[in-house]
């Protein structure tokens, strides 16, 4: 189904690669009979155009042997938004007023159908909250700039992180309120335009976990020998940190076009949110530690395609919870597609390691990310329970294929049952066998890992790889595939270069 989002000056459109049956197509799109641009990816965008006008629009797939008609069809353009200007509330965009206040007023006043207005400049601010059916537009040179104070952050709010539920200081960008048990409490939310939304980064980060460790020294030293399971002793601290952008219980939210990055953790996090697009984006995050990309945690249909990644952790990670309030809780991510991203650095696309409410349906294609760290990685323990499984990958690169146990963050108590991993799908895949860390230096990994989380019960299940390529680049190193505790794997046109 050929889906189409438009701006005032946009139209975009994207499919699935199955909506097309000519295989390694190249579509030429046609403006009132004009060619504009040809693409081999399933989407595009045409720029420059004019408010509340009508196009003629014809995209046609060719391949050496067939063509046919992808789309044929009128559209028009939206309206110009009817803008909230937050210079009219007295914001100065200076970069050096902290504008919290003004910049939740003007939040506060726009009308269902308005659009926040963020003319050039630097504004720089706490933790601000949308509100449903808004957009914000961020013109070409704007910034919305977070500071590095954590008392700009409250209030603490109930949030989670890594599976757990914690009281974190509250996000830059905050829409919703997180309810286990309930629904959708926030909707219809645009971000978009040419401007950037950037964090506290390190300094904040730093200052956060320097101040929690101090509240939370007593409960720390309570837990004794356990504190040792943790990944390092930020973890506990490490966990009140806001997030860049955080959206809870939200349907239909749409980021376009910004540049965002430099959060104090994750960058962008969804937790039991609905129908998410993230399109056209840049996200940016170096020197923070758990300085992720994009996370979708609990959501369902959640789609992300040309964005481009250049962060120092997961630049994807797929969550749903954590053991175990994850299993209690035990509400799964489903059908997450990815495709058309540019993986320039970071640890690429990883599933887990907080998989306990589930992950089923993610769907990758026409993805490059050649040598990052861990390449396509599913990551579980024992004790995380849940499942991942129906894991779709065509024409891509990654350094690797890992299922593989980590050994951090498995404190509490384990699920009853052991993780499902199964059900994997990848056909015409490169794997480079090689990982460059950010420092420029390079090693070789197995470009297909796969090792579970135990011997036994704890087997991987189902995996077919099918016209796999090992990529060697020249080099003459052996490489190899590691296997334990796997149940069914098919291997078809398997090649090395």
């Amino acid at each position: 189904m050929i889906k189409s989002i438009f701006t005032f000056s946009e139209a975009t459109y994207y499919w699935d690669l199955c909506d097309c049956r000519i295989k390694g197509a190249e579509y030429s799109v046609f403006l009132d009979g004009e060619k504009v641009l040809t693409t081999d990816k399933t989407d595009f965008t045409i720029e420059n155009l004019e408010a509340d006008k009508t196009y003629n629009l014809e995209v046609y797939a060719q391949n050496n042997s067939e063509k046919l008609i992808l789309v044929a069809e009128k559209f028009r353009t939206k309206r110009m938004p009817d803008f909230v200007n937050v210079r009219d509330f007295g914001a100065v965009g200076d970069g050096k007023t902290v504008e919290t206040k003004t910049l939740q007023r003007a939040i506060d006043a726009v009308c269902e159908g308005q659009t926040l207005y963020f003319p050039a400049g630097t504004y720089l601010t706490g933790a601000i909250k949308l509100h449903s059916n808004m957009d914000v537009y961020l013109d070409d040179g704007a910034t919305i700039q977070g500071t590095a104070n954590p008392e700009d952050y409250l209030p603490r709010i109930k949030s989670r992180f890594e599976g757990l539920t914690v009281d974190s200081y509250s996000p830059l960008i905050g829409l919703g309120d997180i309810d286990f048990e309930g629904g959708i409490n926030a909707e219809n939310v645009m971000l978009y335009g040419k401007g950037t939304i950037l964090g506290g980064g390190r300094e904040l980060c730093d200052a956060v976990i320097e101040s929690e460790a101090v509240r939370l020294a007593d409960y720390m030293k309570s837990l004794g020998a356990e504190l040792e399971t943790f990944e390092n002793h930020k973890t506990i601290p490490g966990r009140a940190r806001p997030r860049l952008i955080y959206a809870c219980n939200t349907k239909n939210i749409t980021l376009n076009g910004l540049t965002m990055g430099n959060g104090s953790c994750w960058n962008v996090h969804f937790v039991f949110c609905e129908d998410v697009l993230t399109y056209n984006c840049k996200i940016v995050s170096h020197g923070v530690w758990n300085g992720d990309g994009w996370d979708p945690d609990s959501s369902v249909n959640c789609t992300i395609f040309n964005c481009e990644f250049d962060t120092s952790d997961d630049c994807i990670a797929i969550k749903s919870g954590k053991n175990p309030e994850g299993d209690v809780v035990n509400r799964p991510t489903r059908n997450v597609k990815v495709f058309d991203c540019r993986f320039v650095c970071g640890h690429a696309l990883a599933v887990g390691s907080e998989m306990s409410g589930g992950v089923d349906g993610v769907y990758v294609w026409d993805c490059d990310a050649g040598t990052l760290l861990n390449g396509l990685s599913i990551k579980t323990t024992k004790k995380r329970g849940g499942y991942v499984k129906n894991i779709y990958v065509n024409n891509s690169t990654f350094t690797r294929l890992g299922v593989i146990a980590v050994k951090y963050n498995d404190d509490g108590k384990g699920a009853k049952h052991p993780p499902f991993i199964g059900d994997f799908y990848l056909e015409d895949v490169v794997f480079t066998g090689e990982r460059v860390k950010e420092d420029g230096t390079a090693h070789e990994v197995e470009p297909i890992m796969l090792t579970g989380v135990d011997e036994g019960e704890y087997r991987i299940h189902n995996i077919n790889l099918k016209n796999v390529t090992i990529d060697t680049n020249g080099r003459c190193k052996d490489h190899s595939i590691v296997l334990r505790s796997v149940s069914g794997l098919n291997i078809s046109n398997l090649s090395v270069r």
